[in-house]
């Protein structure tokens, strides 16, 4: 609810109903106060004028003795529901219906004493009262009583009024409803398109409907498509660059390493040393090349087919078992806390490797006499059934300002550190990339008593 009250669409459906709202019912307000007493006042004087009207027919009627078709007559005119008439003489003998009510007593004796017709207002209803003369001299007063909920004109009445607001407030949503859509539904799609550019879909664009708008919408799909097409030339251009660099200094390094392994077949006892260094300066160059060979190809952004059933559990304890046998040599280790069973569709080489680097990475950085800590557990969550592998090291931890850099290529915490312990940086960008690719999450945090723990989650 939250999320919709604050949503594009939501504010100019709800502002520009609103504000058709209130403009009916400052409609109807001015008409009610301006036109209201006027149409009351000729409804008045039309309803007293066919009162006397129905007076003398009643009368001539009367004067022929027929009683019968004066009652009738009286039923018909007073049809409207509610609408009472009583028609007396100056003894207040009625003609032919009920004698006059006593709250209407008064008003009947002035009339006949010579008083202008009267309009005048009770507590259940509207009265109109007035003498009636008839013809050879014959004289009745006429007396109508309206209900107060008919006392209005039909276009006043409480419940035309609401009819009328009742209308304003669907066809005016209608309006509303149909304006903030056509405002907001091309932008809920270039938002869509604009998430599945920082997705890496580099071949996204807008829709040719609303790039085909000429309004500011319009323009700032345009906008988005010149900005698309921009990035991708220089993501392609970047990415190719960087695989025809790695291509090139591997064919050095593979004539380098022939010419170390000539040069140690000759070499005097005092050169193996140094010829050992270069050796591995070497591999660590050509490692170097393959990590970056493999993250120029999941930079693209589109997801490895073959994907097949991984026992997760497996890699993962394979992943540890091999990680403590080199942790050993320098007085650390790596250890399994807890393992759940686990089988999901992937890549298993590439899932592999995105573990491998975040377990290699902590077990450089836990410190000495300590160990670094894996579980894989199986969780239900909101979108489904996940598999969440935490990792957890007993090393310095991440600045809190930094722990999301640390996903990004060559983005080391301590370049001195870095060095030392032989990372390139690159490792867990590999990671995120493997991970994004089979539609899971990474995160890094710092554990509450000291280290850092990496968090996968991966959909099953």
């Amino acid at each position: 609810m939250k999320r919709l009250s604050g949503s594009l669409f939501a504010k100019i459906f709800i502002w520009f109903w609103l504000l058709l709202v209130l403009v009916s019912i400052a409609n109807i307000l001015v008409f009610f106060f301006r036109d209201a007493g006027k149409i009351r006042e000729e409804r008045m004087t039309r309803d007293m004028a066919s009162l006397r009207v129905f007076a003398i027919a009643a009368m001539g009627l009367d004067s022929d003795g027929k009683r019968e078709e004066t009652r009738t007559l009286i039923r018909e005119y007073a049809g409207r529901p509610g609408v009472e008439i009583f028609l007396v003489d100056r003894e207040g003998i009625p003609l032919a219906g009920s004698p006059i009510p006593p709250v209407a007593a008064e008003a009947v004796t002035a009339v006949w004493m010579g008083s202008p017709p009267r309009v005048f207002e009770t507590k259940d209803g509207l009265w109109l009262v007035a003498r009636v003369d008839g013809p050879e001299g014959a004289s009745v007063v006429a007396a109508q009583k309206i209900p107060k909920r008919n006392a209005l004109p039909p276009p006043f009445q409480p419940r035309v009024l609401w009819q009328r607001f009742v209308i304003a407030i669907v066809f005016s949503g209608l309006l509303a409803w149909l304006l903030a859509r056509s405002l907001s539904l091309p932008i809920t799609r270039l938002k869509m398109s604009t998430r599945r550019l920082a997705e890496g879909d580099l071949e996204v664009r807008a829709s040719a409907s609303i790039t085909a708008r000429g309004d500011e919408i319009g323009d700032l799909a345009r906008e988005f498509d010149l900005m698309a097409a921009r990035t991708q030339d220089l993501l392609t251009s970047r990415d190719r660059m960087l695989r025809d660099i790695s291509h090139e200094l591997r064919s050095p390094l593979a004539r380098m390493g022939v010419a170390l392994e000539l040069a140690g077949r000759k070499a005097s006892p005092g050169l193996e040393a140094s010829l050992s260094r270069i050796r591995r300066e070497a591999e660590r160059l050509n490692d170097l090349i393959g990590q970056l060979l493999t993250l120029s190809s999941m930079q693209g952004g589109v997801e490895t087919p073959g994907k097949e059933p991984v026992d997760l559990a497996e890699v993962v304890q394979e992943i540890v078992r091999d990680a403590d046998f080199e942790a050993e040599r320098r007085n650390r280790e790596v250890r399994s806390v807890r393992i759940d069973k686990v089988v999901l569709s992937g890549r298993r080489e590439m899932i592999r490797q995105a573990v491998e680097n975040v377990v290699r990475n902590a077990a450089r950085h836990t410190k000495e006499e300590t160990g670094v800590e894996v579980s894989l557990e199986k969780q239900e969550g909101r979108d489904g059934t996940v598999a969440i592998i935490r990792v957890r090291d007993h090393g310095p931890g991440v600045p809190e300002e930094l722990l999301d850099n640390i996903f990004q290529p060559f983005f080391r915490v301590a370049e001195a550190r870095e060095r030392e312990t032989g990372g390139t940086g690159i490792g867990l960008a590999i990671t995120q990339r493997v991970i994004q690719v089979h539609g899971g999450t990474v995160r890094a945090f710092n554990a509450p008593d000291g280290g850092l723990v990496v968090e996968i989650c991966l959909p099953l």
